[in-house]
C-alpha cells in the first residue's frame, strides 16, 4: 500500500467516525440530573475525545 492510498483509506475511516463522534456529542449535551460525567468529559464540547477528533480533522482537511 503506498501512502497515498493508506492517506485516503485513512480519510475515508475518518469520515465515518466523524459521523459517530457527531451523534455521540449531540448524546452528551443532553443534560440529566444524575448524568454521567464520563460522557460529557470525553464527548462534549470541551471533551477529550471529541477535541481529538476535530483536531485530526483540521490536519486532514476534513469539516467538522
Amino acid at each position: 500500500m503506498t501512502e497515498i492510498k493508506r492517506d485516503e483509506a485513512f480519510k475515508t475511516k475518518l469520515l465515518e467516525l466523524v459521523t459517530v463522534v457527531k451523534e455521540l456529542h449531540n448524546l452528551a449535551k443532553l443534560s440529566f440530573p444524575n448524568g454521567n460525567p464520563y460522557i460529557s468529559s470525553r464527548f462534549g464540547t470541551y471533551g477529550d475525545i471529541y477535541a481529538e477528533i476535530k483536531e485530526v480533522c483540521k490536519y486532514f482537511g476534513i469539516d467538522f
